[in-house]
């Protein structure tokens, strides 16, 4: 048996919307462009399996590449966003709360939600489940940013706030599932869109 590669794909480029909830926002203008784009870049790739979080922004940067396939994209609750209440934030307060977050509070309960190290253990186990559903496959898993880069701190002690801050929309970091269990090699593939 091989290893399980695994591709976490940060959604692409929504924008948060007035009266919804985040879990509703939809894909801006210049996101669905994206999401076109992704999906000959994935078409490159040889998936067998399409995971994502029931955020309707995740569904949607699917929507082009599955379309055209027989892949089925199967909703996953540990891909969801980090479980906090960004629309009583400011951008200012937003980024100072999840530096304060990443760098001091990794255990501390979280006002708004989730803990880092919760986030972090929950998308942790979705990668273990799916790698060890799909021994030797090749599977796009799409999620947030946050829960990307909790999982991404946990495999590369070198990974930063600054890393999370600047991680574009979408992104793409290709991970591998060892036969052993063992998570490893987080590399970012750099296509652009």
């Amino acid at each position: 048996m091989s290893d399980t590669t695994i591709y976490l794909l940060r959604h692409a480029q929504a924008i948060p919307q007035t009266g919804l909830k985040n879990r509703d926002w939809t894909l801006s203008d210049a996101g669905r462009i994206q999401s076109e784009a992704l999906a000959k870049y994935l078409e490159t790739l040889p998936i067998e399996a399409v995971y994502c979080s029931p955020f309707i922004r995740a569904r949607q940067t699917l929507t082009p590449y599955v379309r055209d396939t027989d892949l089925k994209v199967r909703a996953h609750p540990g891909l969801v966003e980090h479980d906090f209440a960004p629309d009583c934030l400011t951008s200012d307060e937003y980024r100072a709360h999840m530096e304060n977050l990443w760098n001091d509070t990794f255990h501390r309960a979280d006002v708004y939600g989730e803990t880092g190290a919760d986030v972090q253990s929950r998308v942790m186990e979705a990668i273990r489940e799916v790698g060890q559903e799909h021994k030797g496959q090749t599977v796009l898993m799409c999620s947030h940013a946050q829960p990307i880069a909790w999982a991404l701190r946990r495999l590369d002690v070198n990974y930063t706030f600054e890393d999370w801050v600047n991680m574009p929309m979408p992104a793409i970091f290709r991970l591998i599932y060892g036969v052993d269990g063992c998570i490893s090699d987080p590399t970012y593939t750099h296509p652009s869109f």
